[in-house]
């Protein structure tokens, strides 16, 4: 599914939905902001976590290697991303006491959940008329 995806473009704040999106790496990461710059980027099995002051929350700069597929969707559309390089994902991961922390973050800053998001706001410059199918 990849092939159909055509070459890596630019991410935008406009963005349209499609089954499979090839993003150029540099222009995703100008549009997601890196909340602890200093915290060592890591891979999903080796992360390196920030911890909240009660250590339930932790923030961590998960590394997504390039043309790593991630999953996105569009009301009842299944699709996916990649990028061109690798790519900072931020994450933010929940754990109860004495638990090992999850292998999957409780909120983080992809493809999927940007596109969530702006169909959430009405002030948004996307509206879901706007996808393509």
């Amino acid at each position: 599914m990849r092939s159909t995806a055509g070459p890596a473009v630019p991410w935008t704040p406009d963005i349209k939905w499609k089954p499979m999106l090839h993003i150029q790496a540099a222009s995703y990461q100008t549009h997601v902001r890196n909340l602890f710059p200093e915290l060592e980027s890591s891979l999903p099995y080796k992360r390196v976590y920030t911890l909240s002051p009660t250590e339930r929350l932790g923030y961590a700069n998960q590394l997504l290697p390039a043309n790593a597929i991630l999953a996105t969707s569009y009301d009842n559309r299944q699709g996916g991303v990649f990028f061109d390089g690798p790519v900072i994902i931020p994450s933010l991961f929940e754990k109860y006491r004495n638990e090992p922390w999850p292998r999957d973050p409780w909120m983080s800053i992809t493809p999927f959940e940007i596109f969530t998001l702006a169909r959430s706001f009405p002030s948004s410059t996307r509206n879901p008329s706007s996808c393509s199918n």
